[in-house]
């Protein structure tokens, strides 16, 4: 895929366990096209989700289905929950870190309630 440049220190881990599988896969258009840039999608078996790298929450969105992050090497990422999460209004999921918030690969960041 070509994510993969540089030492270990700069990469970005799975943010939840499950199973992967290439954006094109995934049934909505703004992911599946990439409109809203490069990843992969995990259905995750645990509802549980993590920091992939270490670095500063930048936003947890009203919904509580995204999380911002920014690398300690300046990448900025963004963590989605589900399809259509944003009509579930924050219902399901519980933000366990707040903007600014510092955060270690692993960091346990939301999960669902």
């Amino acid at each position: 895929m070509g994510w993969f440049h540089g030492s270990k220190a700069n990469w970005v881990y799975a943010f939840t366990s499950g199973q992967a599988m290439m954006l094109d896969q995934v049934e909505d258009e703004a992911f599946s096209k990439g409109l809203l840039g490069k990843g992969i999608a995990i259905r995750s078996k645990d509802g549980k989700f993590y920091s992939p790298v270490d670095g500063v929450v930048t936003m947890v969105f009203p919904t509580m289905h995204a999380v911002g992050i920014k690398s300690k090497d300046g990448a900025d990422l963004i963590l989605h929950i589900g399809i259509d999460t944003v009509k579930l209004q924050g219902k399901g999921f519980h933000a366990l870190v707040g903007n600014d918030t510092t955060v270690k690969r692993e960091t346990c960041c939301w999960r669902q309630i």
